[in-house]
């Protein structure tokens, strides 16, 4: 018999079995009932993809609206900030209203935070501080699941310039890191 388990597209190689069962656990409980925020670390850029095509039949299963964020994209070069700063609140309102998921029927998938870094020549992490300020915002605006694809190197500068986010994440899928 065909079920929706064996036609998902394979699990990314990086996720462990233990942290493929707490995903699972957590997305059966609570995708498109509340807010949560998970990290999954994606080792290499091209490795993303592999995510997105995993998590999408799964959003697509429970009718859930999938918004893929490319911060890059979004925010534009650094000479288009307002006051040096990139303001992911401000964009992600031009782009997707408050309210247009009110009912928790969505998931924001979000990348791009080092090659924003890299695009931009920006040596502090901006964008994670605002996040870290204006999370409240976001649980409120914004009530549905948040999934940051982030590499595995970036865990430090989170919890360095971000150390109230903790609080929010409900998983934090580990990858290791690359092999030279």
């Amino acid at each position: 018999a065909v079920t929706a388990a064996n036609v998902y597209p394979p699990v990314p190689d990086f996720i462990e079995p233990d942290d493929l069962l707490r995903f699972e656990r957590l997305r059966d409980r609570t995708l498109g009932v509340c807010f949560k925020l998970l990290f999954i670390e994606v080792p290499e850029p091209r490795q993303r993809q592999t995510v997105l095509n995993w998590l999408q039949p799964q959003f697509a299963e429970r009718g859930i609206a999938e918004y893929d964020i490319d911060l890059v994209k979004l925010l534009g070069p650094k000479s288009e900030w307002p006051a040096d700063s990139a303001n992911f609140w401000i964009e992600l309102t031009r782009t997707v209203p408050p309210g247009s998921v009110s009912d928790h029927r969505a998931a924001f998938v979000v990348w791009g935070f080092e090659e924003l870094m890299d695009h931009t020549g920006k040596e502090t992490w901006d964008i994670v501080r605002h996040f870290n300020i204006q999370r409240d915002l976001y649980v409120r605006d914004y009530p549905c699941w948040w999934i940051f694809l982030t590499h595995p190197a970036s865990r430090q500068h989170w919890l360095k310039n971000a150390p109230d986010i903790s609080d929010f994440v409900a998983l934090w899928i580990e990858a290791p890191l690359p092999t030279v």
